[in-house]
């Protein structure tokens, strides 16, 4: 059997739709997946339900940037390396970026799905995302890194500031918050 070959990719706002219920269904199965000791059943509902609509993911990612590892179903070519892979991959992890902060980029998302995990996609997207702020000329990333996700965010040199809270239909989603200085190209 042939190893997967995996693709990183902007995601495209233009050509989102295709993309938005893929998004809908990796976050609920990613969430419904977690088997961790600080998360009940009852946090995980919260956390995610059932799958949201691709209008709801179109509206979450329109503020930011995001980006996609796409599993692909042929190998690269040159011929292919543009639109094809990006229009015939079948989503495994992603993440998003918001910007409307001032030089301060908020990772809102990162998740790759169960059966991925382990592969460094989590990584990937990270030096993705903080490649991007940096050129930009972004200072500081943070995010809210959930127990599975701390230590990952840790190794990408980000830095606990303290416990997070999300209040989810009655249930307390506890957390980190994280930040990460940016050098200046």
């Amino acid at each position: 059997m042939q190893a997967s070959q995996y693709r990183l990719v902007a995601y495209k706002k233009n050509e989102a739709s295709q993309y938005a219920a893929q998004i809908s269904t990796l976050f609920h199965h990613a969430v419904s997946s977690i088997r961790h000791p600080r998360y009940n059943q009852a946090q995980l509902q919260a956390w995610s339900k059932a799958p949201r609509s691709a209008r709801h993911w179109l509206n979450q990612l329109k503020y930011g940037k995001t980006w996609l590892i796409l599993e692909l179903a042929a190998p690269i070519t040159a011929e292919s390396e543009n639109e094809t892979a990006y229009n015939s991959g079948k989503l495994v992890g992603f993440i998003s970026l918001e910007t409307q902060f001032k030089r301060q980029g908020y990772i809102s998302h990162l998740y790759v799905h169960p059966l991925a995990q382990g592969l460094h996609l989590g990584s990937k997207l990270i030096l993705c995302a903080q490649n991007w702020a940096s050129a930009e000329g972004y200072k500081q990333l943070s995010t809210d890194a959930s127990y599975l996700s701390k230590g990952l965010f840790e190794r990408h040199g980000f830095i606990h500031q303290g416990k997070s809270f999300q209040n989810k239909l009655a249930q307390v989603i506890t957390g980190f918050e994280m930040t990460k200085s940016l050098c200046q190209p």
